[in-house]
């Protein structure tokens, strides 16, 4: 048990490290929506649909809350869309990460605990990857542990 504890906590921290990108979406950046997709008028599924977006629709980033966009179009309309409905087409911080292109999509949908200012500063930590690599199961180890199972659903 405590041999498992302790993978989940490095899990844990590397993919904490690795979630958070030092790009971070802002107000005023473009994007192009990639599938059509429900304008809504409040950052919710349970909003009221507006209108929809068309695939390939230029827009612009007016506001984030969670996972969602408020957009303006040149079409005219404006309201929420999902940030998974979307692809930036700009750097939204006038940053560049090494070797980035200005047209690099980048977006951070969040990591609970950590506020827009330690993920923009946030960095990948590749030696705690390296570490937890070591808690990396074999098949051989995989086929053991299940063969250690209870069958019949009794514990």
């Amino acid at each position: 048990m405590h041999r498992d504890l302790k993978r989940i906590v490095g899990l844990a921290g590397v993919l904490c490290g690795l979630a958070s990108a030092p790009i971070v979406a802002n107000a005023g950046g473009s994007a192009v929506v990639t599938q059509n997709a429900d304008v809504r008028a409040a950052p919710s599924s349970d909003a009221k649909a507006l209108t929809q977006a068309p695939v390939n629709e230029p827009v612009q980033i007016l506001d984030r809350r969670g996972a969602w966009y408020e957009v303006s179009s040149s079409s005219g309309w404006r309201g929420w869309l999902r940030m998974a409905s979307i692809k930036l087409t700009s750097l939204t911080q006038g940053k560049k990460s090494s070797g980035s292109s200005p047209l690099e999509p980048a977006a951070v949908i969040g990591v609970r605990g950590m506020d827009e200012a330690s993920l923009a500063r946030a960095q990948p930590d590749y030696n705690a990857l390296n570490r937890l690599k070591q808690y990396r199961a074999r098949p051989q180890d995989a086929d053991r542990f299940a063969a250690e199972l209870p069958r019949g659903g009794k514990r």
